[in-house]
């Protein structure tokens, strides 16, 4: 494939421009030890409506399997990492577009700020039996 693009670390505010600009993005977690992360690339990515390709086991597979926001191949198969960005390339593009579509409502429904901060507030209540007070935002 000579369409696809490295990208280096970029500063944060760029990555909604990166991405918007990519038909898929590549989040690859090679660091075994991580094995129960979630990389912030991949709700990034479906944050903005991206279908991903994932390289990494655990938590993070998990996720992908559950929201059917893109592919999954094992880490460090250059191989399958290939074939599948190949077949992402040439097959039907109505594909991508249900891929970044489930990433999306994924993100939207289980990653929403405001929410998981309700559902830290009634875990950190029921832990330590005190109601806690809310801060006024301007």
């Amino acid at each position: 494939l000579t369409n696809i693009t490295f990208v280096p670390p970029q500063p944060r505010e760029a990555i909604p421009d990166i991405l918007h600009a990519a038909d898929v993005a590549l989040v690859p977690l090679v660091n075994e030890q991580l094995v129960d992360a979630v990389p912030s690339k991949l709700l990034e990515a479906w944050g903005c409506r991206r279908p991903v390709v994932l390289m990494a086991g655990g938590e993070a597979r998990r996720l992908m399997e559950e929201s059917g926001g893109g592919r999954v191949i094992a880490p460090g198969s250059a191989t399958e990492l290939a074939a599948t960005l190949t077949e992402m390339a040439v097959g039907d593009p109505a594909d991508l577009d249900r891929y970044a579509d489930r990433g999306y409502k994924y993100v939207a429904e289980n990653f929403d700020r405001p929410k998981l901060a309700r559902q830290m507030e009634t875990v950190l209540q029921a832990e330590i039996g005190v109601e806690l007070a809310h801060a006024e935002r301007a």
